[in-house]
């Protein structure tokens, strides 16, 4: 669009000979003004009329209609009425002018209003003002219906009945429909330049500046203000091109706007002569400048530049509240929380639907029986055996043993004969409902001896859960004494009880499984208490072909008595057992009790996981975890942040044991253990017996305060194969005859160490940092040191120590780190050849070749 009056131009002056214009002849013709302006995104075009109505050669009075057309509106039209005067006194024009303008949105919509303009023109300034009143209302550009809906349930107190525990519920479901409009609305407003003429090219041609300001009122947000910048280049009367700057493109649909103008004469008399009107009229485009002086009275037919559309905004979806839709639907209802229960109260009447118990109760919440073995009875009889059994609590203790999945003789006991799924669930834990709400849940924990629960072969339980309990330990029968007693139970959870044993040789919780299945067990959220000779917090004993998957987690675990280990496990006979320990806290005081003992025989294998758990002894010979493989076992542990404290003599944090061709792979990673007893190492491993033990130590912080307390105690003898890597761990020992690494291979064993960026601080006598002792003629023992750094400081003390070298291999790390070694009172280094007639070995020291004896600074 805008090209086409450029090449109407061309046409025409190809075409028409030049005129010449008489003003005086024609004082003020009929002029039509081209016009096209565009930028990036828009383009439009316009052509107006300047048509006199009254004039002198001082005064114009004219009629301007103009037609537009637009890349992105429909077509409008304005009708304008002017008037002008120069003033030869000021040598100046003054103009003001009237509109009526028409024009289309983007949208399809028309708006009208009313224009007022005013001017003063002179020979160096313009100025121009305009001022648009619309009188159109605002328009629906779009329109969108939308639904909303949601639910609000209201829940009431949960509540018993029959063998069901029931809630009601209030469900509001609530509709709404909505209609969100967009607008479209005229802008009032304004707009205004002034400007002058550039000096220095006014005989070639016009240049002004203008700098103008823009104002329109948005009913919709934020007012469209700001500057505009325009520059105006006149070859002549007729023909003008310019260039605009808006500091918002909304105004004109783009920052930048170009324009073209021609305003050409229109010459009526032509007619008379048979020749056309705009003969001569596009003559003299590029004629030169305009005149000076009085000529400025030649400015009084220039085009009125003023807006050429009506200003529109837009809005953001409004809603149309008046039509607005509210619907709303309530239903009532009552919902199960759960249902196949047996209801046990040995108490009166409680508020939430269960009625006290009797012997003759059917187990229903109306009338519950009041002994638990009895609700053991009436799972099998009336649900079939499966089920949940509710034990309500804060009453006199039960004072039972509980047999489930077979026929208790003990006293008190019961026949829990075809029992196969069962949850033992108390009024302490409850059962939690919807909306917060939980059934029971406030009462103190329901008091009896003890489970006996027993799968297959010797029962019928594939499935039991004993959730919020106090046990005080079976008073009869075979498993007298533990607090729960589980014999190849397939799954079973054990949550947030009290469990106690106080006989000796029984345990808070025994677990037994010697048939072939697989089973999932968790124990977690107990407190464990033992106060007798061997009688551990939890044992496990697993043979046959028995695959287990077993979790403790987050239970307290404390035993006060002689061989009272915290957790103790045993496989044998080709069981296969996962037993992880997450979070929990465990405490011996007594002698020979660990904190965990775990061993493995006869071709089973025990894989262990223990993370974030504390284990603290307090007696002698009670390792903090205890690990041992034999008969062709496979032991795998992960040792994992965890805090390991013992007190007691010959009480090792870890210990670590594998015999008759076994295989222990442990893996140890940020754990902190600290040993206060005599004889009692951070971490001692032994492979015995052709034996394969992996150690890997990672970021452990090993801290022995007595004397013969070692850091780290690695040994393999009789053929067995030791590979101990430790790398950037902590080692402090703080007594006399505390190495902080001891690594010896002896016996025909095979050894190869890995020591890297280590921190190794010993404080006594007789305490070197690192010693590799290598007494076998099985194979060379190749041990890797580089980038530790040793201090030292007691006498004989030293730095690195090789003891009864055959065939030693000293190596830096792969980055070829030294090692730092500091003694005060022993030497940095100190090699030892072996016994008279045996072959030396190779001794390499951050990559020097040394000959034994060496002592002295460290190479």
């Amino acid at each position: 669009m805008a090209i086409l009056p450029a090449i109407f131009v061309a046409v025409s002056a190809a075409q028409e000979p030049e005129a010449t214009v008489n003003p005086a002849a024609t004082p003020w013709p009929v002029r039509a003004i081209f016009e096209s302006r565009f930028g990036d995104d828009h383009g439009e075009g316009q052509i107006d009329f300047l048509a006199p109505l009254f004039g002198n050669p001082d005064t114009l009075i004219f009629l301007y209609p103009s037609l537009g057309l637009s890349s992105d509106i429909d077509p409008g039209f304005s009708v304008g009425f002017g008037g002008r005067h120069y003033c030869a006194e000021l040598d100046a024009i003054f103009g003001a002018s009237l509109f009526f303008d028409r024009h289309g949105s983007p949208y399809g919509n028309f708006y009208n209003q009313l224009g007022l303009g005013a001017e003063v023109l002179t020979e160096i300034f313009d100025f121009r003002f305009n001022y648009y009143l619309p009188e159109s209302d605002r328009n629906r550009i779009d329109a969108q219906r939308t639904t909303q809906r949601w639910r609000t349930t209201a829940f009431d107190e949960p509540y018993a009945t029959g063998h069901m525990i029931l809630q009601d519920m209030t469900t509001t479901t609530t509709t709404v429909n909505r209609l969100f409009e967009r607008f479209e609305d005229s802008m009032e407003g304004l707009d205004t330049e002034i400007g002058a003429l550039v000096p220095g090219i006014h005989r070639f041609a016009d240049l002004r500046v203008f700098l103008g300001y823009y104002d329109f009122q948005n009913s919709f947000g934020n007012d469209l203000s700001g500057v505009k910048a325009r520059a105006e280049l006149r070859f002549s009367e007729k023909f003008a091109i310019d260039a605009t700057w808006y500091e918002d493109a909304e105004v004109v649909g783009d920052d930048w706007v170009f324009g073209i103008r021609m305003n050409v004469p229109i010459f009526p008399e032509n007619l008379e002569d048979g020749r056309s009107p705009l003969q001569g009229a596009f003559a003299g485009l590029f004629g030169g400048h305009r005149e000076r002086g009085g000529g400025l009275r030649r400015r009084m037919g220039e085009e009125i530049l003023r807006a050429r559309r009506v200003m529109t905004s837009e809005s953001g979806f409004i809603e149309n509240r008046g039509e607005r839709e509210v619907a709303r639907k309530v239903e009532t209802k009552t919902k199960t929380i759960a249902d196949d229960i047996i209801f046990v109260n040995n108490g009166g009447v409680v508020g939430n639907g269960i009625r006290a118990g009797s012997p003759t109760g059917n187990g229903t919440a109306e009338r519950p029986v009041d002994a638990i073995g009895l609700g053991v009875e009436r799972l099998a009889s009336r649900l079939g055996g499966s089920g949940t059994i509710y034990v309500q609590g804060g009453n006199a203790p039960y004072g039972e043993d509980v047999s489930v999945g077979f026929d208790g003789t003990g006293t008190g006991s019961n026949d829990g004969t075809g029992v196969r799924r069962v949850s033992f669930v108390s009024s302490f834990k409850g059962i939690r409902a919807c909306g917060g709400y939980v059934f029971g849940g406030d009462t103190p924990r329901p008091v009896t001896n003890g489970f006996d629960i027993r799968g297959g072969p010797s029962g019928s339980v594939v499935s039991a859960e004993v959730i919020g309990f106090e046990m005080n330990g079976l008073a009869a029968g075979p498993h007298a004494g533990n607090g729960l007693y589980a014999e190849n139970v397939p799954d079973l959870l054990v949550n947030c009880n009290v469990i106690r044993s106080t006989l000796d040789g029984a345990d808070a919780i025994h677990l037994q499984y010697d048939a072939d299945l697989v089973g999932n067990v968790v124990i977690s959220e107990n407190r464990i208490v033992t106060d007798a000779i061997a009688a551990d917090g939890v044992d496990l004993n697993a043979d046959a072909l028995a695959f287990l998957d077993v979790v403790l987690r987050n239970n307290t675990i404390t035993t006060f008595g002689f061989l009272s280990d915290g957790v103790d496990v045993e496989t044998t006979g080709m069981a296969d057992v996962i037993f992880d320990l997450y979070g929990n806290r465990v405490t011996t005081w007594h002698d020979e009790s660990s904190g965990t003992d775990f061993e493995a025989y006869d071709d089973s294998i025990l894989d262990t996981i223990m993370a974030g758990n504390t284990f603290r002894t307090h007696g002698d010979l009670s390792d903090g975890v205890e690990l041992l493989s034999d008969d062709d076992s496979l032991v795998i542990s992960a040792l994992i942040r965890n805090r390991i404290v013992t007190s007691g003599e010959d009480a090792d944090g870890v210990d670590l044991e594998s015999f008759g061709d076994s295989v222990l792979d442990a893996f140890q990673l940020g754990n902190r253990i600290t040993v206060r007893g005599e004889i009692s190492d951070g971490i001692d491993a032994e492979a015995h017996e052709g034996s394969l033990m992996v150690y890997t130590s990672v970021g452990d912080r090993v801290t022995t305060t007595a004397p013969d307390a070692w850091g780290h105690d690695l040994y393999a003898e009789d053929f067995a194969e030791l590979n101990a890597s430790i790398f950037g761990g902590t080692i402090a020992t703080e007594s006399d005859s505390a190495t902080g690494i001891w690594f010896e291979i002896v016996d025909s064993a095979v050894g190869m160490a890995d020591f890297e960026d280590n921190r190794i601080d010993t404080l006594g006598d007789s305490s070197p940092g690192i010693v590799v002792v290598s007494d076998t003629t099985a194979a060379p023992v190749e041990a890797i040191l580089g980038g530790n750094t040793i201090f030292t400081i007691g006498t004989d003390s030293d730095g690195l120590g090789v003891i009864s070298v055959t065939d030693v291999l000293f190596l830096t790390n792969p980055a070829g780190d030294s090692n730092t070694v500091s003694t005060l009172g022993a030497s940095d280094i100190f090699i030892v050849p072996g016994p008279p007639g045996s072959p030396l070995g190779t001794v390499i020291v951050n990559g020097n070749v040394v000959a034994p004896p060496v002592t002295g600074d460290y190479p």
